[in-house]
Formats: structure tokens, C-alpha cells, sequence
């Protein structure tokens, strides 16, 4: 979930700085999901929320979110 929460909080700053995304990241850390798989969902439908406003990806926030292709750099690099 860590991954994911850091890619949103990025796209939501507008970087790929994570410093910068920290007051993001401190705010999310406090809320509380049900499971890992919710969580991860919450942020893939915000990251895709993201990416179709700017106009990186078309398309729905249904279909991003299902598509098991779509993550984040570090969601695809595993962290690093």
C-alpha cells in the first residue's frame, strides 16, 4: 500500500520529488482502510482520477482502475 499511497500523493503535488509529497503522505497516513486491497484501490481510482484530469491517459476511472497494466513509477519499480 505504501507504493501506491506514494504515487498518489505525488501525481497529487505534481512530482516525483517524495519529500515534497510528504505533508500528502502524513495526511494519508492517517486514514484507515479494511484491508491492503482497499486501500491499494483507493489510491489506483485517485491515481487514475489524476492522470485522466491532466489529460495523460483517456479513457474512464473504471477502466483504469481495471486495467492491471496501470501503476505508478513506484508501484512499477517495486520502490526504489
Amino acid at each position: 500500500m505504501a507504493h501506491w499511497q506514494a504515487d498518489y500523493c505525488m501525481a497529487q503535488v505534481g512530482t516525483d520529488d517524495i519529500i515534497a509529497a510528504g505533508p500528502c503522505l502524513e495526511r494519508e497516513s492517517a486514514v484507515r482502510f479494511r484491508s491492503a486491497c482497499s486501500a491499494k484501490q483507493h489510491y489506483k481510482a485517485g491515481l487514475c482520477e489524476q492522470v485522466i484530469a491532466n489529460g495523460s491517459r483517456g479513457g474512464s476511472v473504471e477502466a483504469c482502475v481495471a486495467d492491471p497494466e496501470f501503476a505508478g513509477r513506484t508501484v512499477r519499480d517495486g520502490g526504489a
